[in-house]
């Protein structure tokens, strides 16, 4: 339904089959692969935080040699959903003073555009309060134990709920 804000919203979670959700960050990235149950498949690279400071490219690099491990055993992608980074007042204003927001930006977009070119799938980024609103990740995580009766660590927890939120379960 182009045109629309909402057109990738889907009436279901087995509508999800064959999408991929992904919470974008620098250091960790959740992701969920939707195969038509409540129950996705779902993985969190861990990016070592180590004191040495490596320029954002090769974080970045090291980032996408992981995604595309962990993705390989994934048979068939048709969309891939991704957490567009956006401005909201505390937090990202903290995040945008110290240029963190910058780089989470860089990292979802260099994130969006790997997996795209590894799945030729189309890419839709959604930003964070259109699939959950202003809901706390306590909340979040309280709602997908909800609905499948599933706990997942952090980025993952968002990766899972951002399918719920676009099937409007959550």
């Amino acid at each position: 339904m182009p045109g629309r804000a909402d057109w990738y919203r889907v009436r279901s979670v087995a509508a999800l089959e064959g999408a991929l959700t992904i919470d974008p960050s620098i250091n960790d990235v959740g992701w969920a692969w939707w195969d038509g149950t409540d129950v996705p498949y779902t993985g969190l690279i861990h990016m070592k935080r180590d004191k040495k400071v490596r320029p954002i490219g090769e974080r970045l690099e090291a980032l996408g040699e992981r995604l595309k491990c962990a993705l390989c055993v994934i048979n068939t992608v048709d969309r891939v959903i991704v957490e567009q980074p956006e401005y909201w007042s505390g937090k990202s204003l903290k995040s945008a003073s110290s240029g963190s927001l910058g780089t989470l930006t860089l990292a979802a977009g260099y994130i969006a555009a790997l997996v795209q070119a590894m799945t030729e799938a189309r890419v839709i980024l959604v930003p964070a309060n259109e699939w959950k609103g202003t809901m706390s990740k306590a909340v979040v995580a309280s709602r997908v134990e909800r609905v499948n009766g599933k706990t997942y660590r952090d980025h993952e927890l968002d990766a899972v709920g951002m399918g719920f939120g676009i099937a409007g379960v959550l």
